[in-house]
């Protein structure tokens, strides 16, 4: 996603004002969750020297019963960004903080996102291409929020995909709540040529794998960020992913509003299952976001895909290394 000052979506980091305050230790998971087993590590925390050690400990797989019941989370509970350093995911730690919740930070660079980050943020420095790395860290939580992204078709096979891919694997079927940062124009239509190379295709292969995944989730795509004007304030969800010209004429939102909508569907039953476009348009901003993940149609049981995305991806035109996953995710 190409940015107002014509950079891309990896922009140059500017830090999120928050009051700052001692790194805290995490505490012990809630009573109602699944009982704790053994699996535990200390994070790198205290290793560096930069906080106190904190335990992270996996929990056993939850039934569909349990699944039900994570459908939302409220403040209290503990969420993982990922891409938390990024100029979206620093916004989504900040507001999940102000909102509550207990955020794990997953990140490449510990220094930098110490600069970065609220101090009240635990750290877990990982790598999304390496799935041996992720389980550990993944222990434990209850939301998830993907904001990460890369440019480059490489890049986008192994991370901008290959990271949903390798956390939902981790997560080793224990349902959490999940927000999917995505992109407007992500059903665009492709080359068949290019279908195995554009970076495009293998977002929407992300979004496809979450559908599949069994977890609750919501998938917000958004317009470009801050294009829209000081007026355009009013959010407005769309589906269907309709306006697929590649310009700021698809859409334009603030990063800020992106947040906010990432981190208030975690808490709202009404955005369970629900694929949505998220643009500005003129007017005043709203404070409830309910009513708007309300109205929204919820994407169909077994769908790859969102209600009214056009067909344009057969399955069986798929890459076979997506297909196989597709496969495993749904055992």
């Amino acid at each position: 996603m190409m940015q107002k000052d014509g950079s891309s979506t990896a922009a140059a980091a500017t830090p999120v004002a928050h009051a700052r305050g001692p790194r805290i230790e995490l505490p012990c998971l809630k009573w109602i969750r699944a009982a704790l087993i053994g699996l535990s590590f200390v994070l790198i925390n205290a290793c560096t020297g930069s906080g106190a050690a904190s335990t992270v400990e996996s929990q056993d797989p939850i039934d569909g019963n349990q699944a039900q019941d994570m459908q939302e989370i409220a403040p209290g509970d503990e969420i993982l960004v990922v891409g938390a350093t990024g100029s979206v995911g620093r916004l989504v730690v900040a507001d999940a903080l102000d909102a509550g919740y207990r955020v794990r930070a997953l990140v490449r660079d510990r220094a930098r996102a110490e600069r970065l980050l609220p101090s009240q943020a635990t750290l877990v420095v990982g790598d999304l291409t390496d799935p041996a790395s992720l389980p550990a860290l993944v222990g434990g939580i209850d939301g998830i929020v993907f904001t990460h992204g890369a440019s480059g078709e490489t890049a986008a096979r192994e991370v901008n995909y290959g990271g949903v891919r390798n956390i939902l694997f981790a997560l080793d079927e224990r349902p959490v709540r999940v927000a999917m940062m995505s992109a407007v124009g992500v059903t665009r239509p492709i080359d068949p040529d290019r279908r195995s190379s554009e970076p495009r295709g293998w977002k929407r292969r992300g979004e496809r794998l979450l559908r599949a995944s069994g977890m609750p989730y919501t998938i917000v795509r958004p317009g470009w960020f801050d294009y829209n004007a000081e007026d355009q304030q009013r959010m407005v969800f769309r589906q269907g992913d309709t306006e697929q010209t590649g310009t700021p004429q698809d859409g334009v939102i603030a990063r800020r509003q992106i947040a906010n909508v990432l981190v208030a569907s975690l808490s709202s039953a009404t955005a369970n299952r629900k694929t949505l476009e998220l643009v500005a348009e003129r007017g005043s901003e709203q404070s409830d976001l309910d009513p708007l993940f309300a109205a929204l149609e919820a994407d169909a049981d077994g769908a790859l895909d969102g209600p009214r995305d056009q067909p344009n991806l057969p399955l069986s035109e798929e890459p076979e290394v997506f297909r196989e996953d597709l496969r495993q995710i749904k055992r």
